[in-house]
């Protein structure tokens, strides 16, 4: 499956929108399990991100791309991701050797908090989508850099497809690191992409 509609993915990022986002509600069931309900009346368990939360920058990243806007650099694993030209608001694109997962990077040198930028990227999904939704949301911390992840889902020119970004705020502006790939292949990636999110390096 190739999706290399990169419009799809654009709606994911800027402009930043004012509205407020929905949630999923955290629910227990009647045996005492956590679940998460959703808008559209779907649920699924609650997973945990215990060993997701800490990632750090892999041995097997050895080629590093750099951000015009100077302030991080990004490593990754030639094996695993081939890199490809720029497409509108995505400063460096890749694919996925198996052609069937792809990752961007968006930079922005203006700042915002963590909520208000998670807020923008649900609420332009729901403008592509308005039955796209927010799947999980979890804190992690990127070679030290506090952000957090966002699972995503939706279905873009009838494609069904997950979204996994990592999303990081500070002093010096945002950084979007947004993986995508169908919605049927994301437990086959999730790992490759939490790998990815390694290279995010911020520098002086």
């Amino acid at each position: 499956m190739r999706i290399r509609t990169f419009l799809a993915l654009a709606a994911l990022t800027y402009p930043m929108l004012s509205s407020a986002a929905t949630f999923p509600i955290e629910a227990k069931t009647g045996d005492g399990k956590t679940v998460m309900l959703y808008e559209d009346g779907t649920w699924r368990p609650k997973t945990l991100q215990l060993d997701h939360s800490v990632i750090r920058k892999g041995q097997f990243a050895t080629k590093m791309v750099a951000s015009r806007f100077g302030f991080y650099e990004f490593w990754y694993d030639p094996n695993a991701w081939v890199p490809g030209p720029a497409a509108g608001a995505f400063e460096h694109l890749f694919t996925h050797k198996d052609e069937e997962a792809w990752c961007g990077i968006i930079p922005e040198r203006i700042g915002m908090t963590k909520e208000a930028l998670a807020n923008a990227v649900l609420s332009n999904l729901k403008s592509t989508d308005p039955e796209g939704a927010l799947v999980q949301r979890s804190k992690a911390f990127v070679n030290g850099l506090g952000g957090e992840v966002l699972e995503l889902k939706a279905t873009v020119d009838g494609y069904f497809v997950s979204y996994y970004s990592f999303i990081w705020t500070g002093a010096r502006g945002t950084v979007q690191v947004t993986c995508w790939t169908g919605q049927s292949l994301m437990d086959e990636y999730r790992d490759a992409f939490h790998d990815f999110y390694g290279g995010f390096v911020l520098v002086d």
